[in-house]
């Protein structure tokens, strides 16, 4: 379960703030099976949304992600499991699908102030990172590279945050270090060590 939440005053009640659910559903009950379909729900003010499929039916899926852009639209980040049990990453909307972007577990996206989507995901244990190069309305994304070459995997799965310059951080731990990188130069800069 993962919950993205939208008030553009922040002193509002509880009833004028959006929050937004996105979650795995078992579409057949006492299934055991690996992974479940996408869901999404919100809470609008004082409005509960019908719940609906973001994943296709009967897809097997595992480790959701949802980010609002400036808009209040949820963006969808999630693996897809092929029946040999290799995983995708797909992305999308509420409208249908954005991007396949190929092998990898444990997706995490932003969306910059600009509307810019960026995207981070582990292949091979190494985060991988790729970002849109189009309007938010037509998005197409490049081959995902690695963040690092200089730090060794395992990564664990990134943890994301943008801020309003708009600059993307990630922090993540590998061989026992924490690392921190941001990309405020266009590219992402050399991980800084924070602990041991």
């Amino acid at each position: 379960l993962l919950v993205a939440a939208d008030a553009a005053q922040p002193d509002l009640d509880f009833f004028s703030v959006s929050l937004h659910l996105s979650y795995l559903h078992r579409s057949v009950p006492g299934d055991e099976g690996p992974g479940s379909e996408v869901w999404y729900s919100a809470q609008i003010g004082r409005t509960l949304r019908q719940p609906e499929r973001i994943s296709r039916a009967g897809e097997r899926c595992q480790n959701p992600s949802i980010e609002l852009d400036s808009r209040g639209n949820p963006h969808f980040a999630w693996e897809a499991l092929s029946p040999g049990g290799e995983s995708t990453i797909q992305l999308a909307t509420l409208s249908g699908r954005i991007a396949d972007l190929g092998p990898g577990t444990n997706p995490d996206l932003v969306i910059d102030s600009r509307g810019g989507l960026h995207v981070f995901f582990l292949r091979s244990e190494v985060i991988h990172y790729t970002h849109d190069t189009e309007s938010a309305v037509a998005r197409t994304f490049p081959a995902a590279e690695p963040i690092s070459d200089e730090i060794p995997g395992p990564h664990s799965p990134p943890q994301v945050v943008v801020s309003n310059v708009p600059e993307v951080f990630m922090a993540f731990s590998a061989g026992g270090n924490l690392y921190l990188t941001g990309n405020g130069g266009g590219g992402f800069e050399r991980p800084l060590l924070i602990d041991s």
